[in-house]
């Protein structure tokens, strides 16, 4: 409420979950155990201070397809890519890299079993 200024405009774009406590999504919050935002409370968080909801989106196929695109790239390469990655990083970045790749595929997972959804939320400030 304090940030936008009257007449702007706000985008959020962000995974949300059906439901937090759903078990099944554990593996998506990865080491810093993330937190997944619900989507209607977050439109009703927006509404509440004074914004108005402008348009909801599913981005999820557009996720999907990017990490697609990214999984096989490293796929087909993935000697190359860890030889990099220890080169620049040591054991550390092959190992962090390794636990991301992790995350992002049980997320994926998630968004095609419908239990996260990314979602792109545009908001309006009135003036």
């Amino acid at each position: 409420e304090r940030v936008l200024r009257p007449g702007g405009s706000g985008l959020l774009f962000d995974l949300f979950a059906r439901r937090d406590d759903d078990p099944l999504i554990d593996p998506c919050r990865g080491p810093e155990q993330r937190q997944f935002l619900d989507e209607d409370a977050v439109c009703a968080a927006l509404e509440a201070a004074g914004h108005e909801v402008r348009g909801q989106e599913d981005r999820g196929a557009d996720l999907l397809n990017a990490w697609q695109e990214a999984t096989d790239r490293v796929r087909s390469d993935f000697e190359d890519f860890q030889a990099l990655l220890l080169q620049t990083g040591g054991q550390h970045a092959a190992a962090a890299a390794l636990q991301d790749i992790m995350v992002w595929r049980a997320r994926a997972d998630a968004l095609r079993a419908g239990r996260l959804t990314a979602r792109r939320i545009t908001f309006h400030r009135p003036k």
